[in-house]
């Protein structure tokens, strides 16, 4: 993968990131007396945050595109939602739930979906919100069309649990929702690299490619890092950036050695580990919150 297409691709929304990030500080910075929250500019903030972040949907369906089996032991267990106490744990496992329900549904996997929807459902009712997800009809074998239509319901959930939460005045919440799914797609894409061997090079481009969303991640981190829990993940984040970074220098252009004939990334072993170890590690972390 050449890094000028990586540059192109991601460069435009984080730069519309940042900016709508420092716009939404100026703004907060001149109103200092108000303690009032304009609906429209937080809703502008966190869609344009998850337009620079693949959604959990995307993360799904490209993972769908390897034609990998469903990994059943790779995914957060429903139940697990049930001991979640903390706004903080609820909401970074909120993020982790919704990548994992769109990677359930992309497979098919209709009786674990809807665990999800009653997980979600629990989660979003803890931190004051009405996530019940609806989905009339629900079968077992569901038809492309049908199938398309969940995934939509569950997008459209995604986003909305998000903007509620931003402009409830819980942005810290909202950053934490976002980071969880990160988290998972990573988590999920480390998985695959470790046990599929034949396509370890391609998912590998995968993840690096997620990867540079993460100062989308960083950002909104950053933005909320006055508030209550916010410092482990920005402290956590720092590190696993600063292992991308070291990835990320290496893919350019004029370093073809690090460059297959063919422009798929060659990595070493070693490095691979570490960052599917660190992200594998951050996500066992936060699914044993409680």
């Amino acid at each position: 993968m050449n890094t000028s297409m990586y540059k192109q691709l991601f460069f435009v929304p984080t730069l519309i990131l940042l900016l709508a990030i420092s716009a939404c500080n100026s703004e907060k910075k001149t109103n200092d007396e108000s303690t009032d929250i304009q609906p429209d500019t937080s809703s502008l903030v966190i869609k344009t945050i998850l337009y620079t972040v693949p959604s959990p949907f995307e993360t799904a369906m490209l993972i769908k595109r390897f034609n990998l089996a469903f990994k059943p032991e790779l995914v957060m267990e429903p139940k697990q939602a049930n001991k979640l106490v903390a706004e903080h744990a609820i909401a970074v496992n909120l993020g982790i739930y919704y990548t994992d329900a769109c990677y359930a549904a992309v497979n098919n996997e209709m009786h674990l979906l809807e665990e999800y929807f009653e997980a979600i459902s629990k989660l979003t009712f803890k931190l004051n919100l009405d996530g019940k997800i609806k989905v009339p009809g629900l079968s077992s074998t569901p038809t492309p069309q049908q199938r398309s239509e969940i995934l939509q319901i569950l997008s459209e959930s995604y986003l909305n649990t998000c903007i509620a939460l931003q402009t409830g005045g819980k942005g810290n919440l909202a950053a934490l929702t976002v980071t969880g799914g990160w988290i998972e797609s990573g988590y999920l894409y480390s998985n695959l690299i470790n046990n599929e061997k034949e396509l370890k090079s391609d998912l590998t481009e995968s993840l690096l490619s997620l990867g540079m969303s993460l100062q989308g991640i960083m950002s909104l981190i950053e933005n909320n890092d006055n508030e209550n829990g916010m410092v482990v993940y920005k402290d956590d984040f720092s590190q696993l950036n600063a292992i991308f970074d070291k990835l990320q220098q290496q893919l350019t252009v004029e370093n073809t050695e690090k460059l297959k004939t063919n422009h798929s990334i060659l990595i070493s072993d070693s490095e691979i580990e570490i960052l599917t170890q660190t992200i594998i590690g951050l996500r066992n972390k936060y699914g044993a919150l409680q």
